[in-house]
């Protein structure tokens, strides 16, 4: 039997970003996820600073139970997916990514599909070059636009914008200006984009604590472990897209 073509393709950088960032998307079903950097470090490779930080003794190791985790999350979500086996930044030792390369692999799996979701690259460089490499392979695809998601939790190091709670800003501290620095920082035209806000509700925020928890290796690192989500559940409250046009 033929596989159904799914109906959006959604470009993660690392193999919990489609999970944290767009679970309501997963969560409509017909969702391929293309994860980029997801290559296995050799067995004498040296330990990487993000799996140093999260207790690991093994990348090599580290990085195949990262694969099994992202299995378990991906069956959870009725998602495909795909593993580009890019090196993760920890491993390549400041060698760049040749973006242009990078998206004409990407390009045969952006063909076809009717949305394109790839990350706004907020607080890490290998999601800035996931978003490149996903535009330059949607433009080759003939796609007029794409959808921006905000990275998660990155985009939350001082709490949800404003905008996304509806509450007013905390003295002394001014995340919508943080967040619009953010994304000029990273390459983006604030002007040009204007937010959604997804709310997730009840059962969204479940359904992605169900996701989250398939991570166990990375979640406090990112203070996403149980203490830090029982005691703010604001965090898994909301999800935040941008759409961007292509032009021409």
């Amino acid at each position: 039997m033929t596989a159904i073509p799914p109906e959006a393709l959604v470009i993660a950088p690392h193999l919990d970003d489609a999970a944290l960032s767009v679970s309501h998307r997963l969560r409509q079903g017909g969702v391929l996820v293309a994860t980029i950097f997801t290559g296995v470090p050799t067995p004498d490779a040296a330990l990487g600073a993000w799996d140093h930080l999260t207790g690991a003794t093994s990348s090599h190791e580290r990085q195949l139970e990262r694969l099994a985790e992202d299995d378990a999350a991906m069956l959870i979500a009725g998602a495909r997916s795909v593993r580009l086996d890019e090196l993760d930044a920890q491993y390549r030792e400041g060698r760049t990514v040749d973006v242009a390369g990078l998206g004409s692999r990407l390009e045969p799996l952006v063909d076809g599909v009717h949305e394109v979701w790839l990350p706004a690259g907020i607080g890490h460089d290998d999601h800035v070059v996931a978003r490149e490499a996903g535009v330059f392979a949607a433009r080759r695809a003939g796609h007029r636009n794409v959808m921006l998601y905000a990275d998660f939790p990155h985009v939350i190091p001082y709490g949800w914008p404003t905008w996304v709670i509806g509450c007013p800003a905390q003295r002394y501290l001014n995340v919508d200006a943080w967040l619009s620095d953010e994304m000029r920082r990273r390459g983006l035209d604030v002007a040009r984009l204007s937010p959604e806000v997804v709310r997730l509700g009840a059962e969204g925020a479940a359904f992605k604590r169900r996701l989250i928890d398939s991570y166990p290796s990375q979640l406090p690192a990112l203070l996403l472990d149980a203490g830090h989500l029982d005691r703010d559940p604001s965090l898994l409250g909301f999800e935040v897209l941008w759409r961007l046009d292509l032009g021409g």
